[in-house]
């Protein structure tokens, strides 16, 4: 007996160890997870992160969908695309001098950076004046160079600027649509390189601050000293935000069903029905998007033929658009008659289009394979012995299609390469991870691509000359080198001299709309790029935990999580109230209690076999 209680002690000695080792490695392993659940709203990212400390929203490879562009760094106005409403933010109000030659913008009172340092008129004139001095070695310089001579700080809460030219859209331009200009705290960044500032970690007017970031994960918790909660009386109910979640659509539905992704916007009809039906907490939103989708071709004489209009419209007739939204969209798209939205509000300008002919005549929905071929012939190109079209002078129609790896543009371009490879022209496609695909569109280093017809900051969603305006020959800049705008790489003087004149004039004066329609007809007949079906997209919300998403029966924003304006959809969730359930038992309890278990039975079977040897 004197036996067992020796070894006994000794096993329970060593279980008395081991517990508190396996309770304390399930402590840190606990730390190392997300936030509690309940606290944390959880939005997916998509694709990893290859620049995560890069918070700088002016250099190349910044991703802003990671809680930073899209919640935190806050604008001086936003735009509800559904309704129309302009937000005032961190500015009350604006108004034009005469014959739109300058703005005031007048600074709201009270609001704060992250570090406690007031927000005011001088970090307003500061950002601008400070894009104009880099120029294009920033995002947003080359148009602020563009647009505006001056930025003057009258005091801390009104700020003047001096325009370039008479312009009516600059509030629109460069203040409350999607993806304005970031304005930057003065007292850091006038110290440091911003072409070389990472910004990390941010310091912000927005409700959170970084608590980490990694490729793949984002977690910021919530600012208890939120400007906005004393001045607009707002303040988010979510303790965390969490931006989390790469791979393919299959993991990210798992992640749904079980309830550990609140937000997403990237799934196919028969995949979001699917998550429904195993998780009746989801719900979904189908929208129309402002952004049609597109192929995109390189104009470039570089990349001859494809600098031939000819050629970019036998391209467009060998494209079956019908097919391309069912393997896209599952249907849910249609072919596009513009690189427009089918938005009430830009029929003054579709109208206009139609009484003028010019969409009949310029018809880019036609599938039509067989004058796709009429046209190459035409073209005196023949056919090489592999069936490949050839140009007169041994060119080989012969091109790649990159496309973003975000649900439905690898489809689209497999689809596009198959209608092309039928008719002769030899088409390969690779999927490119955003980064490197932001930097090919934009550096001109491809031949086609799968993309978006998103005017300056989705300004073309209520007035077309953010569309146009991006085509101008002035944003042109050598292959190789990031261009600000026009990454297409067209370039017609008779289209640029139109812009011109329709930049000092109203959107809706009389004197415009013959611009619009000549703009537009020259646009279509050389059709730099060609718009393939409308961009229907789906937001899934999980009620589990938060409610009052956006939603059609409340549709108070827009719901895109990657745009500005899903701060608003975080200020506005709230809390699911339910009965307090009581804490998960950490995995390292478990663990601990079966050792001690397994460390007793051990012993005690030791002692009995002693014992029966002994007998």
């Amino acid at each position: 007996m004197k036996s067992f209680f020796k070894t006994a002690s000794i096993c329970l000695l060593v279980a008395l160890t081991l517990v508190p080792l396996y309770l304390l490695l399930g402590t840190a392993a606990a730390q190392e997870e997300l936030p509690p659940r309940k606290k944390t709203l959880i939005t997916r990212l998509g694709a990893k992160v290859t620049a995560y400390k890069l918070f700088n929203p002016f250099l190349p490879g910044y991703r802003g969908e990671t809680g930073h562009g899209n919640v935190v760094q806050e604008y001086l106005f936003y735009q509800n695309l559904l309704n129309g409403s302009v937000i005032p933010w961190l500015a009350t109000r604006w108004e034009y001098g005469p014959e739109y030659k300058n703005m005031t913008i007048y600074i709201r009172k009270g609001v704060k950076w992250s570090d406690g340092k007031p927000f005011t008129a001088h970090d307003v004139a500061f950002t601008y004046n400070m894009l104009r001095k880099y120029g294009a070695k920033l995002a947003y310089g080359a148009w602020a160079n563009a647009t505006i001579k001056n930025a003057v700080a009258l005091d801390d809460y009104t700020v003047y600027i001096e325009f370039t030219y008479p312009n009516p859209r600059h509030h629109y331009q460069l203040l409350y649509n999607i993806w304005a200009i970031p304005i930057v705290p003065k007292h850091i960044w006038e110290k440091v390189d911003p072409t070389t500032f990472k910004n990390y970690p941010p310091v912000v007017t927005g409700p959170y601050e970084l608590v980490s970031a990694s490729p793949e994960t984002f977690i910021w918790k919530r600012r208890d000293d939120y400007w906005a909660k004393e001045v607009l009386g707002v303040f988010p109910e979510p303790e965390y935000l969490v931006f989390t979640g790469i791979g393919p659509a299959e993991k990210a539905m798992i992640e749904q069903i079980k309830g550990r992704m609140d937000v997403w916007c990237d799934f196919t009809k028969s995949q979001y029905e699917e998550i429904m039906s195993k998780n009746p907490k989801v719900k979904a939103w189908t929208i129309l998007a402002p952004c049609p989708r597109a192929l995109w071709i390189n104009n470039d004489p570089s990349h001859y033929p494809l600098n031939m209009s000819e050629v970019r419209w036998a391209i467009n007739y060998a494209i079956n658009k019908t097919k391309l939204s069912l393997v896209a969209y599952e249907g849910l798209s249609w072919p596009a008659d513009l690189p427009l939205p089918e938005y009430g509000a830009l029929d003054y300008w579709r109208n206009a289009l139609k009484k003028a002919g010019v969409l009949s005549k310029y018809n880019i929905t036609v599938y039509d394979p067989d004058k796709a071929i009429s046209i190459l012939k035409n073209l005196g190109f023949k056919r090489g012995p592999d069936g490949v079209w050839v140009t007169p002078d041994g060119k080989r129609l012969s091109f790649v299609i990159i496309a973003p790896p975000w649900t439905g543009h690898k489809e689209m371009a497999m689809s596009i390469a198959d209608d092309l490879n039928a008719i002769g022209i030899e088409t390969f496609y690779k999927v490119v991870e955003p980064a490197p695909f932001d930097n090919a569109w934009s550096t001109g280093s491809y031949d086609m691509l799968i993309g978006w017809c998103c005017g300056v900051g989705l300004s073309s969603a209520w007035d077309p000359y953010g569309w146009l305006i991006k085509f101008h020959s002035k944003w042109l800049t050598p292959i190789g080198e990031r261009a600000p705008d026009n990454w297409a790489r067209y370039k017609n003087p008779e289209f640029d001299a139109i812009l011109d004149q329709l930049a000092a004039k109203e959107p809706k004066d009389p004197d415009a709309l013959p611009l619009y329609v000549e703009a537009f007809r020259i646009w279509l007949r050389d059709l730099p790029i060609i718009p393939t079906v409308h961009s229907v997209l789906t937001v899934t919300y999980d009620y589990t935990y938060w409610e009052n998403y956006p939603s059609e029966e409340n549709p108070y924003m827009m719901p895109l999580h990657w745009w500005p304006n899903y701060l608003f959809t975080v200020l506005h969730v709230k809390r699911v109230s339910r009965p307090e359930a009581p804490p998960p038992i950490p995995w390292g309890t478990y663990i601990a209690v079966a050792i001690a278990v397994i460390v007793i039975v051990t012993a005690a079977v030791i002692v009995y076999r002693r014992r029966v040897k002994l007998a």
